[in-house]
């Protein structure tokens, strides 16, 4: 019986492409429904598109190229098959550092909705998008002019012996000591390694970032830690990446004759891409899970306190700016971007933060200096474990509420704007 380990790429490249779909899926119904689609959400859609390209590609290359079998067992094949199975090759390569770029600029620009006042954190950001964007740029012309003409990248056999033909060359393609070929490639394995290390550099670059920024806010550990696990899903993509890079370098070195075929690199890749967008959607889900499943998210996410509220946890008007305050609900799709007044709401022992982009800095009290708009993770900054100290309010029309602070049985507006 042939052994071959085929199967089991094949499986990691569809499980990790339909577990991604479901990742994306929710992203953007969470922003449909809190209306907060922004540019890296846009990014992430596209990074996806291009990641089942990029899926395609790997399956079609594990199939043509024979991968996960044995060398000795892969069965002769035509030159237009394997022209055909290096175009796919060429596709892959294509299609596998666009997503990933695309993935860093999108968790770049929403780290840049979440550090407003970190100067040497936003500076870091902008330096890594810098980065990124030329390195896509430069990787991009290099892996696709990486053999010239670019047909020859898949179609050098047919090429070579043309030319071979035309020269007159002998049986070994040679003519007057030097090989006759149809084409020219740079050194393919020099250029993936260095590429690849880049590409790492720049993950765990954008790891570190959020880490910090989220480590020295004042917010209760648990929370913090959660925020900082959720993020720290891109060192698995890095991890990924790193494995990726030892695995070829082993493949490239290996003496002729070797069992190159007998690999999973190529779900090793699909991994790599479909972890990092993972990464990319996670955090953005923690308001649809708070409005699916609040019990749940309340005990495990976001403990508030049980106590019931008081009798003078009431304004005196009952209307701010002409919208209802008590027992005023949030409709569907009300929030900082959507269109329609958006009624504030008062809650008690839970702060709800501002829904989608959450606080910007016009939306501040003048004393307050945060600058951070936690309510992207799905909670404030100012809450406690046992008890939050305030809600945030949106109002529209007439005299807005910027924020509401609760304290021992009593709302009092702390900002009231003409």
């Amino acid at each position: 019986m042939v052994e071959t380990i085929q199967p089991r790429a094949i499986a990691l490249v569809c499980t990790f492409q339909a577990i991604t779909f479901i990742f994306v899926g929710l992203r953007l119904y969470s922003r449909r429904i809190f209306r907060d689609f922004g540019w890296d959400d846009v990014l992430i859609l596209i990074a996806f598109l291009l990641s089942i390209v990029h899926a395609v590609g790997e399956y079609a290359m594990i199939k043509y190229d024979f991968l996960g079998y044995h060398v000795w067992d892969v069965p002769p094949t035509t030159m237009e098959f394997r022209a055909t199975g290096k175009l796919f090759t060429f596709i892959a390569g294509m299609s596998y550092n666009p997503p990933l770029s695309l993935i860093r600029a999108s968790i770049t620009l929403f780290l840049l909705r979440v550090a407003e006042s970190k100067r040497t954190i936003r500076i870091s950001l902008y330096l890594i998008f810098a980065a990124n964007l030329l390195q896509f740029v430069v990787f991009f012309v290099v892996e696709l002019c990486q053999c010239l003409p670019v047909k020859y990248f898949w179609d050098f056999e047919r090429m070579d012996l043309a030319a071979q033909q035309r020269a007159g060359a002998d049986k070994n393609g040679m003519k007057d000591g030097k090989l006759v070929t149809g084409g020219k490639c740079i050194n393919k394995p020099r250029f993936y390694v260095g590429a690849a290390i880049v590409y790492i550099i720049l993950d765990f670059w954008l790891l570190c970032l959020p880490i910090i920024l989220l480590w020295n806010l004042n917010i209760p550990r648990r929370r913090k830690t959660t925020a900082v696990i959720v993020l720290s899903m891109g060192g698995v993509t890095a991890f990924l990446a790193t494995t990726r890079l030892v695995i070829m370098k082993k493949q490239w070195e290996a003496p002729p004759g070797s069992d190159y075929t007998y690999t999973s690199t190529s779900g090793i890749s699909v991994a790599e891409m479909n972890v990092g967008i993972w990464t990319a959607a996670a955090p953005a889900l923690n308001h649809l899970f708070a409005r699916l499943f609040p019990r749940i998210w309340k005990r495990y996410g976001h403990k508030s306190s049980s106590r019931s509220p008081g009798p003078d946890e009431q304004l005196a008007d009952d209307t701010i700016g002409g919208h209802p305050v008590n027992g005023a609900k949030r409709s569907r799709g009300m929030g900082p971007t959507g269109g329609g007044p958006v009624m504030p709401i008062i809650t008690s022992g839970i702060s709800l933060g501002t829904l989608g982009r959450g606080r910007s800095t016009q939306d501040r009290p003048p004393n307050d200096n945060s600058g951070e708009d936690l309510s992207l993770f799905g909670f404030d900054e100012n809450q406690s474990d046992s008890q939050a100290d305030g809600a945030s309010i949106i109002a529209r029309g007439g005299r807005s509420v910027s924020t509401l602070s609760s304290h021992q049985g009593y709302v009092k507006p702390a900002s009231v704007e003409p």
